[in-house]
């Protein structure tokens, strides 16, 4: 795994690149001292219209 800088709304931060969920989440963190924070993205599409006909 290696991280990158991230860029637009996550600037600042840093992106985790190389885990086995790259396709499925973003993970982002930043450290600060000694604190560390940590953002999940969720980047699965979803269709919505289907997803509300299978629960009908």
């Amino acid at each position: 795994m290696y991280d990158v800088a991230a860029s637009g709304e996550m600037k600042g931060w840093r992106k985790l690149k190389g885990h086995q969920y790259e396709g499925t989440f973003d993970i982002y963190y930043k450290l600060k001292g000694s604190m560390l924070t940590t953002n999940v993205e969720d980047i699965r599409k979803v269709d919505l219209k289907k997803t509300a006909e299978n629960h009908v």
